[in-house]
């Protein structure tokens, strides 16, 4: 550990540098609380022992400074001083000193006492190690109540545009129905009534359809309409089942285990993460015939079961 000793006594201050450097403790030194400080500031110090009186800064000064500080760790501080009055040593620890060490002192006294504010410090880290740990869990969890949420709002307007994709196909049929019953009545008058024979204007607007399905080719119209329809709802399909995965393995407030089918759960979770996968990798899947394992799933119980089979998805 690097410690930074401050102390205006230079025979004090070489002292306490071989004892600290004895116990394998690197050293900073400076002559009085302002240098201190400048080092201070310069370096990662988490541990600072300071004599109480210097010059141009004293280690109480010191010792405030410090406190007032933020750092992203704790600094353990530890007061040296000749005063032994109870008054001084309460002055020191209110001015934020960890701890209170009177001249002269035995080098395995200062050395069990450093023992004591490492292990404060490494309390301090671990603490907030979990702290930390305990923020992400929180965040993911709200992470999961979220896409939850937003997979649910999502499934509504899948839902009708499903639905509506559905009625409009139906449309489609209904309408390509009725322009071949069209298409085959005008070749039925082309081909059995001489022209001669047509009221007014309907050889023209015989001419004019013609040119006008020539010109639409409607046959091409209709049938990539179809097309079009059919691919629009493979794709609500698969957010369906996107969406449906994303609830499941968010299952927010599921917390009990259950029996569930694990080539499920995996299908559920590599459809989640494909589009992490798919420029990055080739996915080989092998389900076997599995019974149930009680856990957490994250799959959902609709849909029919995956069978035994061995599937390969190439990278997009």
């Amino acid at each position: 550990m690097q410690i930074l000793v401050a102390e205006d006594d230079f025979v004090s201050r070489g002292f306490l540098k071989k004892i600290l450097e004895s116990f394998g403790h690197k050293c900073l030194v400076a002559e009085n609380g302002l240098k201190a400080w400048d080092l201070f500031q310069k370096n990662d110090i988490k541990f600072v022992i300071s004599d109480w009186m210097m010059p141009q800064m004293d280690g109480i000064t010191l010792c405030r400074k410090i406190r007032e500080k933020e750092h992203p760790y704790y600094v353990y501080f530890i007061i040296l001083t000749s005063q032994d009055r109870k008054e001084d040593t309460v002055a020191g620890l209110k001015a934020g000193a960890d701890d209170y060490i009177i001249k002269p002192f035995e080098p395995e006294e200062l050395n069990a006492r450093i023992h004591a504010g490492q292990r404060i410090i490494q309390l301090e880290e671990n603490y907030k190690k979990a702290h930390s740990q305990l923020l992400q869990s929180e965040k993911m969890a709200s992470i999961g109540q979220l896409a939850a949420g937003v997979a649910h709002e999502i499934n509504n307007p899948v839902g009708f545009v499903s639905s509506n994709l559905k009625t409009m196909s139906d449309y489609r049929d209904d309408i390509s129905t009725l322009i071949k019953q069209y298409k085959s009545l005008t070749s039925y008058l082309k081909k059995s009534i001489p022209t001669a024979n047509y009221p007014v204007g309907i050889p023209e607007q015989l001419e004019c359809i013609a040119d006008l399905e020539a010109e639409l080719d409607i046959d091409f119209v209709l049938n990539d309409i179809s097309e079009l329809v059919k691919e629009s709802r493979e794709g609500t399909e698969r957010i369906k089942k996107i969406v449906l995965d994303l609830k499941g393995f968010a299952h927010p407030g599921e917390d009990k285990p259950r029996f569930t089918d694990i080539n499920r759960n995996m299908e559920s979770t590599l459809n989640i993460v494909w589009s992490e996968l798919k420029y990055k990798a080739r996915i080989v899947k092998e389900y076997g015939d599995l019974s149930q394992v009680k856990c957490l799933s994250t799959a959902t119980e609709s849909g029919r079961s995956l069978r035994p089979r061995t599937w390969e998805r190439e990278p997009a």
